[in-house]
């Protein structure tokens, strides 16, 4: 207790000090500017030398004094890392230390206890525990006890068997979305009916032939399918957006010029993922879709960490039914952020292949009167298998029985179709399938063949990589003719040809929609240069005005 009082005393010493030296420092720089003031008329220019050395003996004992107050801590770095303490690992791409708390003796947190270099212990090595890389995804370790145990039941990138029934839900129906079983004889025959060739090495000749053929098909349909063979741009706003646009605009002007040169690029990132999400969910509120959130139950495939959902359950969808199918796992998932967002929101994760799910069996959506399946970028073929699982949902009523458009007159409501409509963002044409591909009639009654299909599902991949401009895929093609001269096909001319294959593979999904009652329309939901991938499929039923 006295040596606190004491330090206490000798602290007031020295603050009263340090407020004297002050002191007498403001008053000599007084004299100092009355000195300079009286000489600017006179030869002398600068004050008497008694000033100067006695300002900067002042200066140097408050300086002394403070020395005296805060003594600089000369401590090891080793040591400031212990008492902080947290993981000493150096992470480069962070510039940084980790910051998860070590929770061991030597400084290292568990997943990065296999980087110590500690040679001076005197544990014997038979009974320390080790950290060994995940064999699986190297990025983690684990403790090599464990390992067995990790590999088969815990590791998050662990492969699973999407066609196990044993460890799927309860709504797995093994290929129900699928386009048929192919038998080995008719998969042998596509394999010899797709190119041989990759498509750099293909004949100019033959790539502009196809793409002839390409636009006959598509105007065959205009305007009975399409207005015309470039979807409309329909970038929307919301009002029910406009405070989470404002957010993340105001997020992205502190963040830039806050003038981290690293941080730019995310800022940018985030905002044109907002405006796309913001659309989309315009695109919900035009159709109508969003009308009656209580009742609905939104599907959202392909979700990965669900920012589609998120936003619809803080605007327009707010008390809705949430579902997000994925057949991977991710971090930093959104869901506890769709649950926050409204009381009465509810939201499930199923991990579960699209060509596997039968959607007229998901708990959730039996539960509510009303789906809606949405969609950001749904991949490839991903978006065939929605659309059938889509078209088989609204067909579910049974064979020869058909359902009254008077709602009125619906007395079952478990007879009562459930679907009301999708709006799903598209991507990736290259990746479809043949075989699960939803109208192939289209393209066999047109004349073209499984390896016409082909050809047009890769060349359908310029209308992105042309328009982003890499330098690989925006490459001029270079084939070689029979005349055994070299001739290319501009960057522009590619980047057409691409956006017409990608057109022409959507028309095929419109017609199929159509044919099953659906009124459905294709449009561009951001412009091409906030991103390439900026085409919407937006489809309801009558069941969506029940």
């Amino acid at each position: 207790m006295e040596a606190k009082e004491a330090k206490e005393a000798k602290e007031a010493q020295l603050q009263e000090a340090q407020l004297q030296l002050k002191a007498q420092i403001a008053a000599l720089g007084l004299q100092i500017r009355e000195l300079r003031h009286s000489s600017s008329s006179s030869s002398s220019t600068s004050p008497s030398d008694y000033v100067k050395t006695e300002t900067a003996r002042l200066v140097a004992e408050l300086n002394s004094l403070k020395t005296q107050r805060r003594p600089p801590k000369q401590r090891h770095p080793q040591a400031v890392l212990n008492a902080s303490g947290r993981c000493q690992f150096f992470l480069t791409h962070k510039r940084r230390c980790c910051m998860v708390r070590s929770g061991v003796k030597d400084g290292y947190c568990t997943n990065h206890a296999a980087s110590r270099t500690n040679t001076n212990t005197t544990t014997p090595t038979s009974t320390m525990r080790t950290r060994i890389a995940c064999p699986i995804n190297p990025k983690h370790t684990i403790w090599s006890s464990d390992l067995e145990r990790h590999t088969k039941r815990h590791c998050p990138d662990r492969p699973q068997d999407q066609n196990d029934s044993t460890t799927q839900p309860s709504f797995f129906s093994l290929s129900i979305n699928r386009g048929g079983t192919t038998s080995p004889s008719s998969a042998a025959a596509a394999a010899a009916a797709a190119p041989a060739l990759p498509l750099h090495l293909q004949s100019v000749t033959s790539v502009r032939k196809l793409d002839e053929r390409v636009k006959r098909l598509i105007a065959s349909v205009i305007p009975s399918c399409v207005p015309s063979d470039t979807p409309r741009l329909s970038e929307l706003q919301p009002e029910t957006c406009r405070d989470q646009l404002a957010r993340v605009i105001s997020l992205s002007l502190v963040q830039a010029n806050g003038a981290s040169s690293a941080s730019t690029p995310a800022c940018s990132k985030l905002l044109k993922h907002c405006r796309q999400t913001a659309s989309i969910v315009g695109h919900l509120e035009r159709v109508g879709l969003t009308r009656e959130p209580q009742r609905t139950t939104f599907i959202e495939l392909g979700a990965g960490k669900a920012t589609l959902s998120e936003m619809l359950a803080e605007t327009a969808g707010r008390g809705g039914s949430y579902v997000l199918i994925d057949r991977d796992t991710f971090r930093n998932k959104r869901d506890k952020f769709i649950l926050g967002a409204h009381k009465e929101n509810q939201c499930v994760r199923h991990t579960i292949d699209i060509g596997n799910m039968n959607m007229s069996a998901i708990p959730e959506v039996m539960e509510r009167d009303r789906c809606v399946l949405i969609s950001k970028h749904l991949c490839g073929v991903a978006t065939c298998l929605a659309l059938r699982a889509a078209v088989a949902m609204s067909r579910e009523l049974g064979k020869g029985e058909e359902e009254t458009k008077d709602c009125a007159k619906s007395k079952s409501k478990s007879k009562k179709n459930k679907m009301c409509g999708m709006v799903l963002a598209t991507c990736c044409h290259h990746r479809c399938i043949w075989d699960d591909y939803v109208n192939q009639e289209f393209f066999t009654s047109a004349g073209f063949s499984h390896k016409d299909f082909e050809m047009i599902r890769r060349t359908a991949s310029w209308g992105t990589s042309c328009c982003l401009g890499g330098a690989k895929a925006a490459s001029s093609v270079i084939v070689v003719e029979k005349e055994q001269r070299r001739e290319k096909i501009s960057i522009e001319e590619k980047a057409d040809i691409g956006l017409r294959c990608k057109m022409v593979l959507d028309i095929g999904r419109l017609l199929y929609l159509q044919s099953a009652g659906f009124e459905c329309e294709m449009v561009r939901y951001v412009d091409g240069t906030l991103s390439p991938e900026n085409r919407l499929l937006t489809a309801t039923t009558f069941a969506n005005a029940c």
